[in-house]
Order: structure tokens, then C-alpha cells, then sequence
């Protein structure tokens, strides 16, 4: 009974993740360097710089007024976002 109770668990946690995962991504828009540089400065604009830590430690290249968002912790800092902003996240 369990194994035929576990086979179902598992087959709903993929129908469920392949379902949301496309919702996902679609949701996301992607911009160029180019979009990004036209609009920062945009009172509306706040843009998140979540590279590793060991990534944005050593970097010398940073967006001017960006804030840091861990990537391990982003629940914590997406919580505090505002709907009424409009959000840059980079990790590269």
C-alpha cells in the first residue's frame, strides 16, 4: 500500500512542477543591457543584484543604487518588495 501511495505522491509532485514551471518562466521578462541602461535612474526602477556572495565579493562592477539579494535568501527579501516598484534582478 505504501509503495502504490508513494508512486501517486511522486507522480502528482511532477505533474504539479512541470505545470508551474512554464506559468513561471512566462511571468519573468527578460531586458538587454541597453533596456536596463535606458531606464535606470527611474524613480519606479529598484534594481537587485543576487550574484553568490563569493561573485559580488570580488566583483569591481556593480549597478550604481543597486541593493543586494542573497540568492539563498530570497524569501526573505522578496518579501519586503513593493507591487508598485518595478524590479531588475541580475546575477551575472
Amino acid at each position: 500500500m505504501f509503495r502504490r501511495t508513494g508512486r501517486y505522491f511522486l507522480l502528482i509532485c511532477f505533474i504539479v512542477l512541470f505545470a508551474v514551471i512554464p506559468l513561471t518562466a512566462e511571468a519573468v521578462s527578460k531586458i538587454t543591457v541597453e533596456e536596463l541602461n535606458s531606464i535606470l535612474g527611474n524613480e519606479d526602477l529598484v534594481v537587485i543584484d543576487s550574484r553568490k556572495t563569493s561573485d559580488w565579493e570580488k566583483s569591481e562592477e556593480m549597478i550604481l543604487g543597486a541593493f543586494r539579494g542573497d540568492p539563498w535568501k530570497t524569501e526573505e527579501w522578496i518579501a519586503n518588495l513593493s507591487p508598485d516598484k518595478r524590479y531588475v534582478v541580475y546575477c551575472a
